[in-house]
């Protein structure tokens, strides 16, 4: 059997039937949570089966990633929901306690709550799980593909996460914002192109923190080595980043795969927004254990951190035009067809949106996997994958334009359990029937 013939087959064994096994994760093997620092507030320490700790979760609507941009301001529409465009459709929102407030004002709490999570992920529920842990704390983003992890169908990522809320600013009465007078002039007279132009919602709160991730991930030098190394690393587990025995058998595991030819890298990778860490040393001796004594010393020091840190704009949280006081009287002599651009607006849920980047995570698992496996020797092979590849980034792109009213869509469709629209499915099996099928 070819290496491409028995790298499909171990991808339909071990992630198209990763279903059959849901408790994976809630097992100490999947992830391993390192108790919050002892000023957080409703955390505490979490048992090492938990799948997520308590200190993040998912609010029942959907906050939108901004990536540690300090571009943001209350008040700011929103237009497609994979990118921000400030269009200035309502007058400042001031600090309840300055003399320009109204009843549109904002406040800010300070509080922090941090965790640290280590992951192993090498099938396509880790890889969920890990999407929603991100999206907890990061919000929601189309930008998954370009994540701090490469897990494609011969590698193995090893990754542990730090994440830090520290204050949150809102305005404390959404629907009282004021519109400023150019779109008060165009609501007036035309609401569908008021919707266009403005979009159909609008900033209602910032949370400022922190993230940082680090990964390594093993690579297979060829396309089938993804069996070897599952089989090899099988008993190392995200206890890797607090086990130091674990941590030297990893190395001496990742020493021998190297001499037998199947690896062709174990690269350390971080990224962050905001304060965290400091991972520089790991980058030139990737140690897992020091790593994650890093990572825990972090998190620890928060008791004593100042509020005043550098945090960064995390996520945000946005409120309908639909529901603001102003635009409901400008529209309320119109008819029902001619308020339905506004009327028809949905608060989209965090369900919707995680659905969304679980697809996202899938599909990039596929376009990484294609791009590796494109190097085969089989001329037709390679022109078929790279169709995949581009196929893959269209779909990227169709994404990061979807606007409110498409995700309204999407959200109705998803309700009724229709997922039709998504395609990470589709191009996964359509990658394993073409690895399947060529010599």
């Amino acid at each position: 059997m070819s290496a491409l013939r028995m790298a499909a087959l171990t991808i339909s064994i071990s992630l198209l039937g990763c279903s059959a096994a849901p408790n994976l994760l809630r097992s100490a093997r999947g992830t391993a949570p390192v108790p919050a620092a002892s000023t957080t507030s409703g955390s505490g320490s979490t048992p090492a089966t938990s799948a997520i700790s308590s200190a993040f979760t998912l609010p029942r609507f959907a906050e939108i990633a901004v990536g540690g941009n300090g571009n943001y301001e209350l008040g700011d529409t929103w237009g497609y929901f994979g990118r921000h465009d400030t269009w200035l459709a309502f007058q400042p929102v001031c600090e309840c306690s300055a003399p320009c407030a109204n009843a549109a004002c904002s406040k800010t709490d300070e509080n922090i709550t941090s965790e640290v999570v280590a992951q192993k992920i090498d099938n396509l529920e880790s890889l969920r799980d890990y999407v929603r842990r991100q999206v907890a704390y990061e919000g929601y983003s189309t930008g998954v593909e370009d994540g701090s992890i490469n897990f494609n169908a011969d590698a193995i990522n090893f990754v542990i996460s730090a994440g830090v809320s520290a204050k949150r600013t809102w305005i404390t009465d959404p629907s009282a914002v004021a519109l400023q007078s150019a779109s008060t002039y165009l609501v007036q007279r035309n609401v569908t192109k008021f919707v266009q132009h403005f979009g159909r919602y609008f900033i209602s709160g910032v949370e400022y923190g922190a993230s940082t991730v680090c990964s390594i991930t093993v690579q297979g030098a060829n396309s089938g080595d993804g069996a070897y190394l599952s089989k090899l690393f099988a008993d190392i587990t995200s206890d890797v980043f607090f086990n130091s025995t674990m941590s030297a058998q990893f190395v001496a595991k990742v020493n021998e795969a190297n001499l037998a030819g199947r690896l062709a890298s174990a690269n350390p990778q971080c990224s962050s927004n905001g304060p965290g860490p400091d991972v520089s040393n790991f980058i030139i001796d990737p140690i897992p254990s020091k790593l994650g004594a890093l990572f825990k010393a972090w998190n620890d020091s928060l008791a004593t951190k100042a509020s005043d840190m550098d945090w960064v704009p995390l996520r945000a949280s946005l409120d309908s035009m639909a529901d603001v006081q102003e635009v409901k009287k400008f529209m309320q002599n119109m008819s029902s067809a001619e308020q339905a651009p506004v009327t028809s607006i949905q608060r989209i849920t965090s369900k919707t949106t995680v659905t969304l980047e679980n697809d996202l995570a899938l599909a990039a698992f596929v376009q990484r996997s294609a791009q590796l496996a494109a190097y085969s020797s089989n001329s037709a092979l390679n022109q078929k994958l790279n169709t995949l590849v581009f196929d893959v980034t269209a779909y990227f792109q169709k994404c990061w334009y979807l606007t409110g009213a498409d995700m309204g869509k999407l959200q109705d469709q998803f309700s009724q359990g229709n997922f039709s629209w998504l395609q990470g499915e589709a191009f996964l099996k359509r990658y394993i029937s073409l690895v399947a099928n060529y010599p």
